[in-house]
């Protein structure tokens, strides 16, 4: 069963709300995150400030909270899909230590760009959609990444 989870802005420039702030994309507001089951059911949300990060203190709590949730909804095995906001090792370590499978999406800006790539020219499959043009794609675990 799948289960997606990410922040949205709401904008909140026009109000006194308590909690409002700027977040990176520069509207002020708040950002709360949700986790969704395949087909669009919410099974968690947590509003926040808008500066707040998806990853702030008590994401895993939240994490856990929503693995609950799901488990009496369903007994499918979870499978989460995150983009590169939780690409995070303690939040990676709980799903691997609960058996949950997860595809997390890189968070690029901690790699050099000549490490990305090298590793793309290395591993990936490259085409010429135009003259001028390589793309490189692919796919490889985080293990492969560090070793």
């Amino acid at each position: 069963m799948r289960i997606d989870t990410d922040s949205t802005i709401l904008d909140n420039s026009d109000t006194k709300k308590e909690g409002v702030a700027k977040g990176y994309t520069g509207v002020l507001g708040h950002a709360p995150v949700c986790s969704f089951l395949e087909g669009g059911l919410v099974v968690g949300a947590k509003l926040c400030p808008g500066n707040h990060h998806p990853l702030h203190e008590g994401a895993l709590d939240f994490h856990a909270v929503v693995r609950v949730r799901v488990r009496k909804l369903t007994k499918a095995h979870p499978l989460w899909v995150d983009d590169a906001a939780f690409d995070d090792v303690a939040l990676m370590a709980a799903r691997r230590g609960a058996g949950d499978s997860f595809i997390t999406r890189h968070n690029l800006r901690r790699e050099k760009p000549e490490v990305l790539i090298n590793l793309a020219r290395r591993e990936g499959h490259a085409h010429s959609p135009r003259p001028g043009k390589i793309v490189y794609t692919g796919c490889i675990r985080q293990e492969e990444l560090s070793g």
